[in-house]
């Protein structure tokens, strides 16, 4: 009888082991993909502050060529530094998103091993996917736009530049930024209810892990 006692208690104790393990593994995962999260959060905010400076940049470039449009093709205006600023945001949130792939499959792999809520689980998984997929479309879009964005305001150093071809670029970039704006608006809309779900779940796993303690 004894030796039975000690048996379940064993087994018990394992078993609260095996929880609490799963748990630290649930928060740590959770964390780690707040801190992804917010890391795009901010990114996405730099290129739209970057954005919002293409106005002001573009004419101090133009005051820098004094009439001489061909300031243009240099790589060191303002407007050029602007455009090699974005690119390199966007190369970090490329990597931003194979990170927080990685931290998804984390999440499915305990979803199959642990104990953890699968429904709470598999919904965050969903929304992390399918904001995963939207953010690969804007950066990828957005990667080819802004080296269409870069040839277009380049070519104003064309020595055949006339008043109707320099007043166009503004058309062209209205469009390429409409098309990168469509593709914003969907990846944000992801932000709210991710963020709501992934706090909700941190509070449960410190519970958990509390009453396990």
């Amino acid at each position: 009888m004894k030796f039975l006692r000690r048996s379940l208690m064993l087994v018990l104790c394992l078993a609260l082991v095996a929880c609490s393990q799963s748990v630290e593994r649930g928060l740590r995962t959770t964390e780690l993909v707040q801190d992804n999260i917010n890391s795009i959060t901010n990114n996405l905010n730099e290129i739209q502050r970057l954005e919002n400076a293409i106005q002001t940049d573009f004419e101090t470039t133009l005051r820098q060529g004094d009439q001489d449009l061909s300031v243009f093709n240099k790589s060191d205006n303002p407007i050029m530094i602007n455009v090699a600023n974005r690119n390199k945001l966007l190369d970090q949130l490329q990597k931003a998103s194979d990170t927080i792939e990685e931290l998804n499959e984390e999440m499915v792999s305990q979803l199959e091993k642990s104990d953890i809520p699968k429904d709470q689980t598999k919904e965050i998984v969903e929304l992390v996917a399918a904001m995963k997929q939207d953010l690969n479309v804007y950066t990828s879009d957005y990667k080819k736009n802004l080296e269409l964005e870069k040839q277009t305001y380049q070519s104003i150093a064309n020595p055949d530049t006339n008043y109707d071809n320099f007043f166009g670029v503004f058309n062209n970039i209205d469009v390429i930024m409409t098309n990168n704006q469509m593709n914003l608006e969907k990846v944000l809309g992801y932000f709210e209810k991710i963020n709501a779900h992934l706090i909700d779940f941190k509070v449960y796993l410190t519970n958990l892990k509390e009453s396990h303690s």
